[in-house]
């Protein structure tokens, strides 16, 4: 939703700049209405945009631009959830059925400055882990706060 509303509020910027450009050469109000009409056009063809785009999508396209910012640390958003991938020795969670681990999401890792929250699956229950790190030397330090199993939210005691 804050995505539409991103969208929809630079359609109505571009709105008020044209209508600003072109209400300066504009000899009557049905010319005003005219632009008005034009401009309606365009918005809803951007909204016919959004509309067509799957949430996939923009995750996607949300992940690709985050994953470039650099956090305090100096490691950036996508250095820290590949970390995370190739630590999923540290999911809390036993496996369920013939001994298939969990494995993190990569589309469900939201990444903090010094915290993430992940989801990780093993095909039959999907669990949510918040987590801490630190970083020393360029090394991901990693530990687990709190995780939800089976429906109940754990702390860890450690």
């Amino acid at each position: 939703m804050k995505k539409l509303g991103f969208i929809l509020f630079g359609g109505f910027i571009l709105l008020l700049s044209s209508c600003g450009q072109e209400a300066n050469h504009a000899e009557s109000i049905d010319d005003l209405q005219a632009i008005i009409a034009t401009q309606e056009e365009q918005i809803a063809a951007l909204q016919a945009q959004v509309d067509q785009t799957s949430s996939e999508d923009w995750n996607r396209f949300l992940d690709t631009q985050a994953s470039h910012e650099v956090l305090s640390h100096g490691l950036t958003v996508g250095e820290v959830k590949q970390d995370l991938l190739d630590s999923e020795t540290i999911i809390p969670i036993e496996p369920m059925r013939a001994g298939v681990l969990a494995r993190f999401d990569p589309s469900g890792i939201y990444v903090g400055s010094l915290t993430v929250l992940a989801y990780a699956s093993d095909g039959h229950w999907e669990e949510q882990i918040f987590l801490s790190y630190q970083v020393e030397d360029g090394q991901i330090i990693w530990t687990v706060v709190a995780y939800t199993y089976e429906g109940t939210l754990h702390f860890n005691q450690n």
